[in-house]
């Protein structure tokens, strides 16, 4: 029995995976716990990620730096990604970030990617979660990123696809038997709110708390689990604490033993 589960081990072909899980703009924090293993020397050989932690991953698999991601982000509100629409069926949509991914992204497909990555999409028609791997990179990431209601659902050939984070916000899945070591980071700790300015936030919160008792499974699986529980003083859709959010992450996972 022992023979067979080092048979299993070697023929995991990645040392370490990411898991990025989703959170609107705290995935700031991402940036800070992906510059703090670069610093500890740990290789990110593949990522998963959904929602934030799609659009993080996507820039990180192509080969940037954090620093550079931040650079990139770190100047744009909330309204610089996205379009005010009528809610036939979201408020907004993603178009805007869609024409930024397409500037910064040099990679048109998956397979073009440094790193390989998996993004989590919610199949809004059958109901179920898919992890996407090959395609138009750009396209598959805005699909993850679109958290129902708040943002336009995105059209695939035929199918309506959703945030990933629907059913799996720290999708450990498609990654779970190639990696030698998983590293999960959740950026969705969970507080009380003492109140909500407007609809976008009650929709933020209601998809945040719809995930929770899926992320406490999935962290399990996890050989190395990172969530900084100070990310619960920043809202899901504040792009003014960028910098905050990032050191937030760095610091945290710089003091752990990775």
């Amino acid at each position: 029995m022992l023979d067979t589960f080092f048979q299993i081990f070697r023929k995991r072909p990645y040392k370490n995976g990411l898991v990025l899980g989703g959170g609107g703009t705290r995935g700031f924090a991402h940036l800070g716990v992906i510059r703090a293993l670069q610093e500890k020397g740990v290789s990110i050989d593949a990522i998963s990620g959904v929602s934030a932690g799609a659009i993080i991953g996507a820039f990180i698999a192509s080969g940037m730096t954090p620093v550079q991601v931040m650079e990139i982000l770190v100047d744009h509100k909330l309204w610089d990604f996205t379009k005010i629409r009528f809610p036939k069926k979201g408020l907004m949509d993603l178009s805007r970030l869609g024409v930024l991914l397409d500037e910064y992204l040099e990679p048109r497909s998956f397979k073009d990617l440094k790193t390989p990555l998996w993004v989590a999409l919610s199949n809004l028609n059958r109901g179920k979660v898919e992890y996407h791997n090959e395609g138009n990179l750009v396209e598959k990431v805005l699909a993850s990123a679109s958290i129902p209601i708040l943002f336009n659902p995105v059209d695939i050939t035929g199918t309506t696809y959703v945030d990933g984070g629907l059913f799996d916000n720290l999708p450990v899945a498609p990654i779970e038997k190639q990696c030698k070591r998983i590293i999960g980071v959740n950026i969705s700790p969970v507080d009380e709110i003492k109140e909500f300015n407007n609809v976008l936030e009650i929709a933020a919160r209601t998809f945040q708390l719809n995930d929770k008792s899926n992320t406490r499974k999935n962290s399990k699986r996890c050989s190395v689990y990172i969530e900084p529980p100070e990310l619960r003083n920043y809202g899901l859709l504040d792009t003014e604490n960028a910098p905050k959010l990032f050191e937030i992450g760095y610091q945290y996972a710089l003091k752990m033993n990775i």
